[in-house]
């Protein structure tokens, strides 16, 4: 995600500014919005607004208030102001509000071989924390268990069934879907050309 693949009402018409101003985001997700933060004047007049109606209702989390959360979330917006290669480097993580476009120009140079013996995956970014990859599975994906790193994908193509403990989560193109840690998964695709996708994983 850029600045330019982000469309910032769709970002604001999900929730996500309530959702921050009752300090209900992950780590990950606060981390994304606060970098939003620094690009986009009206998200930042969208989270004033709404904690304005929030405080007014009495229902608004005080920890949104304290002093010491607001100067964490102004510094933070003051070191991304000056450090533009940190920023993308966030910015360009997957999300549940990720720009198909933006992901799909990024990979169509990117062609997996003729015959996929399982999982391709053609690596775009790996850093001592994140590792990015565009991935097509064929058929499934064996259970796992992440004990330190948080795993996502975002589809691009295809149709697949993602177990995840005892849920069963049908997902389709444009979907996100983010693993807990400690937690057994398993991919069945569900569509006859396989899976296109985004996987991602953050080394804790």
């Amino acid at each position: 995600m850029n600045s330019q693949s982000v469309d910032i009402q769709t970002y604001i018409y999900s929730g996500v500014v309530e959702s921050f101003c009752l300090g209900t985001l992950s780590g990950l997700e606060l981390d994304q919005f606060i970098y939003l933060l620094a690009e986009y004047p009206k998200l930042q007049d969208e989270v004033e607004r709404v904690q304005a109606t929030l405080g007014n209702s009495g229902e608004v989390n005080n920890r949104v208030f304290s002093r010491d959360l607001k100067k964490k979330i102004l510094d933070s917006i003051k070191d991304l102001e000056t450090s533009s290669i940190e920023r993308q480097s966030v910015l360009d993580l997957i999300h549940p509000n990720s720009g198909l476009q933006f992901w799909e120009d990024k990979i169509k140079a990117i062609e997996p071989p003729a015959q996929i013996d399982g999982v391709f995956l053609s690596p775009l970014r790996q850093t001592d924390k994140i590792f990015q990859f565009a991935a097509w599975v064929e058929k499934f994906v064996d259970p796992e268990i992440h004990e330190d790193m948080i795993e996502s994908f975002f589809i691009l193509e295809g149709t697949c069934t993602c177990t995840v403990g005892d849920n069963t989560i049908d997902l389709v193109r444009g979907n996100f879907l983010e693993i807990p840690l400690h937690t057994s998964h398993s991919i069945q695709v569900t569509s006859p050309g396989g899976v296109k996708a985004i996987l991602q994983r953050i080394y804790l």
